[in-house]
């Protein structure tokens, strides 16, 4: 049974607009596949702000003690990623950003890299194309292949208290994950300049002995012996079957 995680940027619980596109989306992709997901909401857990110590980049870990520790554990043992926000003001709420902020060190770390990844966004009528490509940069720098971006508006147009819309939205989106979690995480241009960018760091930051924490999390993973992010994607997978 495949694990699928979702992180929404919403406060209003069950009756959110985020909630509810998310869980129709969930549920149908669960319906048609064998998998299980959890929605996690900001009021479930507590989270701390950043305060840009950096020892996280220096020492590979973070100092804060609260309800982070959880939430990464749960990031990592799934399989499938959703990210998903209310769009205010063409960006996505403080509550997903404050999480997103905290996970910072894991773009250094390809700490996704294997797993497939949606982002959604409600709003009612405008400003989610910034916050749906906000989203993607973020999942794509943390190693994941994202492989849909919907976004679900309640006014303008009426989409989300559509009935023939939602289903329809959420069975595209679900088919999108469920090809994903089938077939696996594709190579992608995007992934391997990340990854390239990334290794000429790392070899920089192990000559100066800077920032200890990053390169010898690549140099234990084997990271700096792949040429490429298909060779790091064929390291992972044979990681994880053994």
């Amino acid at each position: 049974m495949k694990k699928i995680i979702a992180c929404i940027g919403s406060r209003r619980g069950i009756e959110s607009n985020t909630y509810k596109f998310t869980k129709s989306v969930l549920d149908f992709v669960s319906a048609n596949y064998d998998s299980a997901y959890e929605i996690i909401k900001p009021e479930d857990f507590t989270i701390d702000e950043c305060e840009g110590c950096q020892i996280c980049f220096k020492e590979g870990y973070c100092i804060k003690d609260d309800d982070m520790k959880v939430i990464g554990d749960k990031l990592l043992e799934a399989d499938f990623i959703v990210l998903a926000s209310p769009v205010y003001v063409h960006n996505i709420s403080s509550d997903l950003k404050k999480l997103i902020d905290r996970l910072g060190y894991w773009t250094h770390l390809l700490k996704f890299a294997g797993k497939g990844s949606a982002v959604l966004s409600t709003n009612m009528s405008n400003g989610h194309n910034t916050a749906l490509n906000y989203l993607e940069m973020v999942l794509t720098s943390l190693g994941s292949q994202v492989v849909t971006k919907y976004n679900a508006s309640s006014h303008y147009p009426d989409q989300l208290y559509d009935h023939k819309w939602l289903k329809a939205a959420s069975n595209i989106i679900g088919y999108s994950i469920i090809d994903c979690l089938e077939q696996g995480v594709k190579f992608t241009a995007k992934l391997d300049s990340l990854f390239i960018t990334l290794k000429e760091m790392m070899l920089k930051y192990k000559e100066h002995n800077i920032n200890y924490g990053e390169w010898f999390y690549w140099e234990k993973m084997g990271y700096l012996d792949c040429e490429n992010f298909q060779e790091l994607l064929e390291l992972h997978n044979r990681s994880v079957c053994k």
